[in-house]
């Protein structure tokens, strides 16, 4: 892993993984939730009170819905109590989305914590295109899986496509997701 950036979910944000993806010469960027608490209060304490550094905004509209994003880093680390548990953070940063279809809000803040050079510009870039079809049953809770699979084939998904979609947890009714690695 060398000389790559590593981008992890919350679940492995800790400590000693962090350690050795440094240990690896490698870089991260790992979100922080719940359990990691402490971090997460300090970071979002820290949004709420220090001048952000850099910010960057999107507005999408796609397949019937909006998206509004907003990028936001902070060098100052002041506020970030144990920031040196974290080996080679030089930053914070805090992604909010906001996504608007038929009416329906979701509101969404990731912190992250980045291993790199301190990051002095945020950019967003567009999302993929999404097959509408996809995007439609990736956002249906309530289709089962099996209809989906059908819908999607018949549509002229690819079936490589279609494995992703169902591996990664996106289609069916919401209680049954799971990702299958």
């Amino acid at each position: 892993i060398k000389g790559s950036v590593i981008s992890i979910d919350a679940i492995w944000c800790q400590k000693d993984i962090v350690s050795l993806i440094i240990e690896k010469q490698a870089d991260y960027i790992i979100a922080v939730k719940d359990n990691q608490e402490q971090l997460r209060n300090d970071i979002t304490s820290s949004f709420s009170i220090i001048k952000a550094g850099s910010v960057a905004e999107q507005i999408e509209k796609n397949n019937g819905r909006t998206e509004i994003r907003k990028c936001t880093v902070i060098s100052n680390l002041k506020m970030i109590d144990r920031r040196a548990e974290w080996v080679g953070i030089k930053s914070i940063i805090q992604i909010e989305s906001k996504r608007i279809i038929a009416n329906k809000e979701q509101d969404d803040r990731s912190p992250l914590i980045p291993k790199a050079a301190e990051v002095e510009k945020a950019e967003l870039q567009e999302n993929a295109k999404v097959l509408p079809k996809v995007d439609y049953l990736v956002n249906d809770h309530e289709t089962k899986s099996t209809i989906a699979i059908k819908v999607l084939h018949k549509a002229g998904t690819q079936t490589s496509t279609i494995i992703k979609i169902l591996s990664a947890g996106l289609l069916g009714l919401k209680k049954n997701r799971k990702l299958v690695p």
